[in-house]
């Protein structure tokens, strides 16, 4: 199927001016994908960046894919590609493999509408990908707007949802500067069933309970600087990027009959990375280099001696001043620096061509959520 594209020129001649119509016809790169011999199901985001989703909710809509969320927003989703799942299944960003970006990059709270399309490979997975992936693949391909963009948007919904993003692009002549930041804040309080003590009657039964304790924030911000088109490379950046992750625990492994109503854990993590590509150094081939490094802190707490009920009320004190609410008292952190790098020399890839968003539907409303996102081109004197 060809895309078609249409320019309006317009000249202009002292007070007369004529209008020519000139009509590109041709395939985005997301048409060509699935003209490839690969098995690759590609998910554009243009449709779905107008909605409240998560990457894992457009993943869940389509053939072939099972998403199951057992637990709250925020937490690790299962997964299933074609019967194949867990680390069966290898995640990227750009072709690059994710696991150097940490928890910050967890599907089911990164935005749709910060990404240009999601690449789902079932089975056998191109080289460009440069991983030993035996299973399926995901890729999330970020928006390679070549024209300067705000693009912001706000969402409130069930269990007191925030979420909210902000990106955009400037450039100068080839120097170009990118900005993509996300932000989740969840109260996570649903209903649940559990066994808990009767305060009067003293016996263990089933009853209905709220979560009080399971709060779930998330924040995310990145900025890359870098140059495009230059005769040293095609394009050659510097990105830096933090993100951080706070989380209430109102329960273990499984929901008890005695909750918890301080245990705490989160992860804070600062990364940079470095870019560079170019086609064409030697017939027909692309040379590109990535680099990472990550320095995160992992934190668990869990120092508290109070006892909660389900109703959110404290009860009692542990008699043990060693022991917090989930056993033995612990106030941990890990820090950790991981590094990832690839090099790859590869056959020339097919030419990127930019495709303009349409600015449409800027406010959705549902009963579960309101949405709002506004999109602002960047015009230049």
């Amino acid at each position: 199927m060809l895309s078609r594209v249409t320019l309006l020129l317009i000249f202009f001649s002292n007070a007369i001016y004529a209008e020519e119509i000139i009509t590109v016809l041709g395939k985005s790169e997301a048409e060509e994908l699935k003209e490839a011999p690969v098995a690759v199901d590609v998910i554009d985001t243009k449709k779905a960046g107008k909605e409240s989703s998560t990457v894992l909710e457009v993943l869940d809509r389509n053939s072939g894919i099972r998403v199951r969320q057992t637990g709250s927003i925020g937490d690790d989703p299962l997964i299933n590609i074609n019967g194949l799942q867990g680390k069966a299944i290898r995640f990227f960003r750009d072709g690059v493999p994710l696991d150097y970006l940490g928890s910050a990059f967890n599907p089911g709270i990164v935005p749709i509408n910060i990404l240009q399309r999601v690449e789902v490979y079932k089975g056998a997975v191109p080289v460009t990908l440069g991983s030993d992936v035996l299973g399926s693949a995901i890729n999330y391909v970020t928006k390679k707007n070549q024209e300067d963009f705000i693009d912001t948007s706000y969402e409130y919904g069930s269990f007191e949802r925030h979420r909210a993003t902000l990106n955009g692009r400037v450039s100068f002549g080839k120097f170009f500067t990118v900005v993509n930041s996300f932000y989740n804040n969840v109260k996570n309080n649903y209903g649940v069933t559990v066994e808990a003590v009767n305060q009067t009657t003293g016996k263990v039964g089933e009853r209905d309970a709220e979560l009080f304790h399971n709060r779930f924030r998330s924040y995310f911000g990145e900025s890359q600087f870098g140059f495009n088109n230059t005769f040293i490379a095609d394009e050659i950046s510097v990105t830096a990027a933090c993100s951080k992750i706070d989380r209430e625990n109102n329960f273990g492994n499984v929901i008890g009959s005695i909750p918890y109503g301080e245990v705490t854990s989160g992860q804070e993590a600062i990364i940079g990375s470095f870019r560079y590509l170019k086609a064409g150094i030697f017939p027909n081939t692309v040379f590109d280099i990535f680099g990472a490094m990550n320095a995160s802190t992992t934190r668990f707490t869990d120092i508290s001696q109070n006892i909660y009920n389900w109703d959110g009320n404290i009860v009692g004190r542990q008699v043990n001043l060693d022991r917090g609410e989930g056993g033995d008292a612990r106030d941990a952190t890990l820090k950790s620096i991981i590094f990832e790098h690839s090099i790859q020399y590869l056959p020339e890839a097919l030419p990127i061509k930019t495709m303009a968003c349409k600015l449409s539907d800027l406010l959705h409303a549902s009963m579960a959520s309101v949405f709002l996102a506004v999109k602002l081109p960047l015009l230049k004197a």
